[in-house]
């Protein structure tokens, strides 16, 4: 009977909480990190795809994909009458990764939004990989600028981490891309 009563108690607490509609991937975790969703539409796998196909964001080549991660940064530093002071440089950055999701109103029905789950929690596994690296690299761009000597050595600190983190993002690529080819489609 008390076991039933603490059952009945726990339970009225649980259900009232907010259950989300798709729950949070660590990719949405990452610190600077925003997810975009672009929202898709089709009842079966092949209509998602299509959808996919005809919505995801472009690449800097102009082809379609389904999943995308970008990255701008912003500096400022101050400076005395002798110039910059790199030990002030300051940097704020913001990741954006553009992801699908099933619109609310699309046909799809629960079995297929599961295997859709499943197919974009495998895309933010590797979107997560690319955003840990890009905070990193920001981190690493940073402190190298507050090191610098003078206004020089932080303008090259500055281009050097970029390219760094652009570089770490191919790298990151070629070393994944076996499993990205071996990666369960949406089917």
């Amino acid at each position: 009977m008390l076991a039933t009563l603490a059952f009945l108690l726990a339970f009225q607490a649980v259900s009232q909480i907010e259950v989300p509609t798709r729950p949070p991937t660590p990719l949405e975790q990452v610190p600077n990190v925003a997810v975009i969703p672009y929202e898709i539409r089709g009842d079966l796998a092949l209509g998602l795809r299509r959808s996919m196909d005809e919505l995801g964001p472009m690449t800097s080549n102009g082809i379609r994909v389904p999943v995308r991660t970008q990255w701008r940064n912003q500096v400022r530093w101050s400076n005395d009458a002798n110039g910059c002071l790199p030990q002030t440089s300051q940097m704020t950055w913001q990741i954006e990764t553009t992801v699908p999701a099933i619109a609310a109103d699309a046909e799809a029905g629960p079995r297929m939004r599961a295997r859709f789950d499943r197919y974009r929690q495998q895309l933010d596994a590797f979107e997560y990989g690319r955003a840990v690296r890009i905070n990193a690299g920001m981190e690493a761009t940073l402190a190298a600028m507050r090191a610098a000597a003078d206004c020089d050595g932080l303008i090259e600190a500055r281009r050097a981490g970029e390219a760094a983190i652009v570089q770490a993002n191919r790298d990151y690529d070629l070393a994944t891309a076996r499993a990205r080819r071996n990666m369960r489609p949406l089917q």
